[in-house]
């Protein structure tokens, strides 16, 4: 969208569209000469008005790009990145969910592991989740999480004892799930998987792994990035600084997109999970919501059946 005293041009199709905002006190009108004078009126999405001839439209604003604006701006650039996760990766979720169904079917866990800053809550959003399995477990661990960000997450050390305190080990799943993908934690936690053969299913990004200097006071020492040491990774193409939205007047980007990216991900597995589940002729393990009818009755076997097995259960 155009700025107050900016040209915007936009391509639809053969049809070009023209615009020049010019200001006049508090209000913002655009003009262009048009080719002939028969001009055809409609509307434009509630923004202003559009004039129509021909092969030319003017697009005629009646009020500067305003907070409506930033937010259709933030919502757009979202949907973008999450149709091209799944315009680019769709094999992967049938793959990956492979991976989970053959899981499931033996009876097993499937452990999920946000290793670090807001990353973690991609564990509290796959457990005893509505619409979600039941046999997730999620992996906690208190010095990562918010408000210990960044220094839990910096220190290395800790990722064998939080893989042992869940039991994680050989022929286990975990997704493992990391927005940046270059923490001492997180690439710890996947020299850790790779030493004890257990399977993982990452989610992360490249930006900030190409970007960062091998050096950088918040990588793992190694240098190493998680979405160069699994076979299985879903990158959510989360940009580097992670917002994306640009404001007139704010230096920094705001509007943040990990989060968004993340739990199209961890949902979209759940959902091919459940899909190839039924066609091998397994129930699958949902959860029920807990505040409609039923809800927990429903769940009361799945709990009778993990309680003993998920920590948090």
């Amino acid at each position: 969208m155009p700025m107050a005293g900016m040209p915007y041009h936009r391509h639809c199709g053969h049809l070009k569209m023209q615009t020049y905002i010019k200001v006049q006190g508090s209000s913002h009108f655009s003009f262009v000469k048009m080719r002939t004078a028969r001009l055809r009126h409609i509307g434009l999405d509630g923004i202003g008005s559009v004039l129509y001839n021909g092969p030319s439209i003017t697009i005629w604003y009646n009020r500067e790009f305003d907070l409506a604006d930033y937010v259709k701006d933030y919502l757009q650039k979202i949907t973008l990145n999450l149709e091209r996760i799944y315009a680019e990766q769709k094999e992967m979720f049938g793959k990956a969910a492979e991976m989970m169904a053959d899981k499931i079917e033996e009876d097993g866990l499937i452990y999920v592991f946000g290793s670090g800053g807001h990353s973690n809550m991609m564990a509290e959003e796959m457990f005893h989740r509505a619409g979600g399995l039941a046999c997730i477990s999620p992996v906690f661990a208190d010095s990562i999480r918010i408000p210990h960000v960044p220094l839990g997450e910096r220190v290395a050390a800790l990722a064998p004892y939080i893989l042992d305190f869940y039991g994680i080990g050989e022929s286990d799943l975990l997704i493992l799930v990391n927005s940046y993908g270059i923490n001492p934690v997180t690439v710890e936690t996947a020299l850790e998987c790779r030493k004890r053969g257990v399977k993982v299913i990452a989610v992360t990004s490249t930006e900030y792994a190409q970007r960062l200097p091998k050096d950088f006071r918040g990588r793992h020492p190694s240098g190493k990035n998680l979405h160069e040491m699994f076979e299985m990774v879903f990158y959510t193409y989360v940009p580097y600084g992670d917002a994306l939205v640009t404001m007139e007047g704010v230096e920094s980007l705001v509007g943040p997109y990990s989060t968004y990216a993340n739990a199209f991900i961890c949902n979209s597995l759940v959902i091919a999970t459940c899909r190839l589940l039924v066609q091998r002729g397994i129930d699958p393990p949902i959860i029920n919501s807990i505040n409609v009818i039923d809800g927990e009755q429903k769940n009361r076997k799945l709990y009778e059946k993990y309680r003993q097995r998920i920590r948090w259960l």
